[in-house]
């Protein structure tokens, strides 16, 4: 495993009191400027599987998880960055299975969230950080954990998502805690994903997430079908990819009134076969979906359509968007 003040997986082979004598100098040269240089934030260990491929878990730690119904919890980590790496595929952790709801992965940009996320890092640690007292500096949607029993996201063999080197180095892990009992006393132990690796120059194509979601959610109580507003992805917006895109899978999330989905494409003002057309949602597992190779490439003047429908029965009172369990939301990754 990597050492955690070197940037390549390999570790040194130098004596550990040299390293450590290192350290404190690169440390002592870059003090005058507020800022921990990124090749001695700490990585996680990382196992070497022998074949080229590597295997590391990142997690959030939390020593008390605050006794309130809705939590969103981060905690910073860095990726090697000696060169281009490809994650081929990742596994949920859950620390705490009887609070944690799901987590969700932010990448951090180089020209704006990485030089805060490293100040942050050097003047207070890598977490935890409640949402509530310390915003969560990186935006950028990267990995969507799945349920706990939703199998092992794996990618198709000639794709990976990007990290390393003139990539992604430093990113935020998001922890949602659901305690609607108001449990005290309650820690999680290390939530995050297993993520396995490898050099990216062995897989053609890089991956991204494109985010489409509907923010206007007023749900009237005691009706068994109401239609959401859906929300359109012009081809102004699709149109910003200057080639064609192929969709490899889709995550559609939403809370516990969420009932239903459908996701469609219109090409020159006629609908296609939906993407998805889910009936029986179901809030306790979500997880990735594949989409058919017949319907995979999406084209720069496409529009993409997306409308959630919620059941609201057992609700006494009206429902919006939120990001609390109670509220609701609608995405479409």
């Amino acid at each position: 495993p990597a050492d955690g003040s070197d940037s390549t997986i390999n570790p040194s082979k130098q004596p550990q009191q040299q390293q450590q004598q290192q350290q404190q100098q690169a440390a002592l040269a870059t003090v005058s400027s507020g800022a921990i240089e990124p090749a001695i934030t700490p990585l996680p260990n990382i196992k070497d599987n022998g074949d080229g491929t590597y295997e590391t878990d990142i997690l959030c730690k939390v020593p008390e998880i605050p006794a309130v119904e809705t939590t969103y919890i981060n905690c910073y980590v860095r990726l090697p960055d000696d060169k281009r790496y490809h994650i081929t595929s990742y596994t949920t952790i859950f620390g705490n299975r009887k609070l944690v709801h799901h987590s969700v992965v932010y990448a951090c940009l180089r020209e704006n969230a990485e030089p805060q996320v490293i100040d942050l890092i050097a003047n207070t640690g890598a977490g935890p950080y409640n949402q509530n007292q310390q915003r969560m500096l990186c935006e950028v949607f990267y990995m969507v954990g799945p349920s706990p029993n939703a199998p092992t996201y794996t990618l198709p063999d000639t794709t990976g998502l990007p990290f390393g080197k003139d990539s992604y180095r430093y990113f935020a892990i998001e922890v949602h805690y659901n305690n609607p009992e108001y449990l005290s006393g309650q820690s999680d132990p290390g939530t995050g994903l297993t993520l396995r690796f490898q050099d990216a120059n062995k897989r053609p194509n890089d991956v991204g997430i494109l985010t489409i979601s509907q923010f206007i959610l007023d749900i009237p109580a005691g009706q068994e079908t109401v239609l959401a507003n859906r929300t359109i992805c012009s081809n102004q917006c699709i149109g910003r990819f200057k080639q064609p895109v192929t969709l490899i899978s889709q995550f559609l999330h939403m809370h516990g009134l969420g009932r239903g989905v459908k996701t469609s494409r219109v090409r020159n003002n006629i609908e296609l076969q939906p993407l998805a057309t889910l009936r029986a949602f179901d809030y306790g597992y979500q997880t990735w979906v594949d989409i058919p190779d017949s319907q995979q490439i999406l084209y720069p003047n496409d529009e993409l359509t997306m409308q959630c429908i919620f059941d609201s029965r057992s609700r006494s009172s009206a429902t919006h968007w939120g990001f609390g369990t109670q509220d609701e939301m609608c995405f479409w990754w």
